[in-house]
């Protein structure tokens, strides 16, 4: 994983879930000071319908991303409040779905 993602997560990262189909991938962890979403998809670059709210983007260098996100084989890293990798999680799926 890139070095970027080992400074992420902060101290004792959680995996609160995952979301794998489709050739997309997302990872989301939560830590007691941030969430944070691991997203890329391995098949064609492609563009979110709508922004994910409250959360802050990061290419893989950890430059800032505008949102809505093109997600692409290059991991993009989605941060936010503690305790809410799994609602950002929820709408991360929400919006892949309706790509297809």
């Amino acid at each position: 994983m890139p070095a970027l993602f080992s400074k992420l997560p902060g101290d004792q990262p959680k995996c609160v879930g995952e979301h794998v189909g489709g050739g997309n991938y997302c990872f989301a962890f939560d830590t007691p000071d941030r969430s944070l979403l691991m997203l890329w998809t391995t098949g064609k670059q492609k563009t979110l319908p709508a922004s994910i709210s409250g959360t802050k983007a990061l290419d893989i260098m950890g430059n800032p991303r505008k949102q809505p996100l093109t997600i692409s084989q290059s991991p993009i890293y989605l941060l936010g409040g503690a305790g809410k990798g799994h609602a950002a999680l929820n709408a991360v799926k929400a919006r892949l779905s309706k790509l297809r």
